[in-house]
């Protein structure tokens, strides 16, 4: 009747960050390495002397098991930290992934202010190479529809416009994160449902890019 409502932890939105996109790159990257390989005793097969090719193909191979195992280790430790009871842990892991070595030890709330400068600069280099990718495309896009011309190209740069922009709203939400982050700890929870939206939404973008290089390398 009289008590008052126990405080939300601001380390609770943390504990909704998705493996799913970790899972599915998984699965991408283990496609890709088969992908590699299958390639590269394709050209063995083909070709006598194709070694730089098969080198290639194995490098790409390497490149994507090493990958596949970076994105098992991380989402299980993601899922080991979910399910420990201590929400003060789980904020020290994931501010470890931005902090320098120096600063692991950190409180999780010292480490997220002391791992602010990073998180900006990130955030700020997302938003410019992305709006400059975004706003190119989606002018020609517009020019080209004006233009009536209906075939492929229009459609082309509008989605690659459509894409780009998507990635710099995911890392303006890394940069909302960021300022919310202030000593007095008072917006705590805000910056960290912004680190959410940042994780989730950002892994599918690098999905998305990552099927877009795969493509343009099989092409």
């Amino acid at each position: 009747m009289g008590g008052t409502e126990p405080t939300a932890s601001p380390w609770e939105p943390l504990r909704r960050l998705s493996r799913w996109p970790l899972i599915l790159m998984q699965v991408f990257l283990g496609i890709c390495a088969l992908v590699f390989l299958a390639l590269d005793y394709s050209v063995a097969a083909e070709y006598d002397e194709g070694w730089k090719a098969i080198l290639i193909c194995l490098l790409f191979a390497s490149l994507a098991a090493f990958g596949l195992r970076k994105a098992y280790r991380l989402e299980r430790e993601l899922a080991k930290r979910q399910a420990a009871p201590a929400d003060e842990e789980l904020g020290s892991a994931i501010a470890g992934i931005w902090n320098r070595p120096d600063q692991r030890d950190l409180p999780p709330r010292e480490a997220w202010l002391a791992a602010r400068p990073r998180l900006r600069l990130v955030a700020v280099a997302g938003l410019i190479i992305f709006l400059c990718a975004s706003i190119p495309n989606l002018m020609d896009g517009i020019d080209e529809y004006r233009k009536h011309l209906y075939g492929q190209p229009w459609k082309r740069s509008i989605a690659l416009g459509c894409f780009a922009l998507y990635g710099a709203w995911v890392f303006l939400e890394l940069y909302r994160c960021a300022a919310k982050l202030t000593p007095d700890n008072v917006r705590l929870g805000e910056a960290m449902e912004h680190y959410r939206r940042f994780h989730n939404y950002g892994a599918i973008f690098a999905i998305g890019i990552a099927w877009a290089m795969l493509c343009s390398i099989l092409m």
